[in-house]
């Protein structure tokens, strides 16, 4: 019961949150948000493995109207990825912007959110937006985008202010080049042709919202690799009325995932230094004790390597020793930062359940 925020990594002096690990937490903060990692542009974070419920019912304060979310983020170059965010948001929300995932830049956070990626993630039953996209408008020359979500289940909001919008856009003048790639979105009893992401440009439905969030357009947009989004109105969880998010056998999203990225053309194959298309994805350690560095799949799903060191502005990702591989093949994670395995099958599930996984994110009743 945080009047504010449950745990919060932020800073309000000139000191920015960096090279920080969410790992495997279960919050809940029926009173505002759950999770924030907010002010003076925290960058190169990782959020994994945490089960996130029943937070951001209330304002901050009894004199605003705005509730909280379950997670905020107002930074740049993180990692969000296996984690469960429910039931956030309060089925009154007069702000539809609020509720679950929340990147945002203005008022008191960063004037940065860039290169976030954003993958199997299970993001279902809130209320208010799913995921919100928010420029709060109050500083000048923000920049937001290039952001990549892959791999998740948006799912399911019961706000009345929200309507059906799964994804949401507000007054972010400076989004560009957003992508998503692999995502299965849905609502209970809805269509194929019902519109889920809202944004400046006015509604529009899955296939024509995600042609008008780039200001520019380049080539791996809509469908990269062959991999494109779905929207599903039943993807079939154990029990969405239980809480249940797992896929239980043989549903059609096991094996369903996108890679991550892909060998570049740069590359050198016989070297242990790996350059691919985009490192973000990825994390090395960051130098905290006892936080395994990623191991990665190349080519195929059991040509596995750890990773040593990566360097995120030259894509280069220095491996404990050289795999075979040629340019073009697909990147997959592997295993996290607590070395669990997440790759089994032919390829990576939807969502942060992966079938025959050693464990689920810490908190989940499965």
């Amino acid at each position: 019961n945080a009047r504010h925020v449950a745990l919060n990594v932020g800073s309000f002096t000139a000191s920015v949150p960096h090279h920080n690990l969410i790992r495997n937490n279960t919050i809940s903060n029926s009173e505002h948000t759950a999770l924030q990692l907010y002010n003076k542009g925290p960058f190169l974070n990782v959020v994994e493995g945490n089960y996130i419920s029943a937070s951001g019912g209330k304002p901050v304060e009894p004199t605003t109207t705005n509730p909280g979310n379950a997670i905020e983020y107002s930074g740049s170059e993180s990692i969000f990825r296996f984690n469960v965010v429910t039931k956030g948001g309060t089925t009154d929300n007069d702000n539809p912007a609020l509720g679950g995932f929340v990147l945002s830049v203005g008022g008191e956070g960063s004037r940065n959110a860039m290169h976030n990626r954003i993958y199997n993630n299970t993001i279902v039953k809130n209320n208010g937006t799913p995921i919100g996209v928010l420029d709060f408008g109050t500083t000048s020359g923000a920049t937001m985008g290039r952001g990549i979500f892959v791999n998740n289940f948006v799912y399911g909001t019961t706000s009345p202010g929200g309507g059906n919008k799964l994804v949401l856009y507000w007054d972010a003048s400076q989004i560009t080049n957003d992508r998503f790639v692999s995502n299965v979105f849905g609502n209970p009893s809805g269509t194929a042709r019902e519109k889920v992401i809202f944004n400046k440009n006015g509604e529009r439905d899955l296939p024509g919202a995600v042609s008008t969030l780039r200001k520019t357009i380049d080539p791996d947009f809509g469908t990269w690799n062959g991999f494109s989004n779905v929207y599903d109105p039943l993807p079939g969880f154990t029990s969405y009325a239980g809480d249940n998010f797992k896929l239980p056998t043989g549903n059609k999203y096991i094996d369903a995932g996108a890679p991550l990225t892909q060998v570049s053309a740069g590359d050198v194959s016989s070297s242990s230094t790996l350059i691919v298309d985009d490192s973000r994805f990825f994390q090395d350690g960051m130098g905290i004790p006892s936080v395994t560095a990623d191991w990665i799949a190349v080519g195929n799903v059991t040509n596995v390597v750890p990773i040593i060191s990566i360097n995120y502005s030259t894509h280069a990702i220095t491996l404990t020793k050289p795999i075979v591989r040629k340019k073009g093949d697909m990147v997959w994670l592997y295993a996290r930062s607590n070395g669990q395995r997440v790759l089994h099958g032919a390829a990576p599930d939807i969502g942060a359940f992966e079938a025959t996984s050693s464990a689920p994110p810490s908190g989940s009743k499965v």
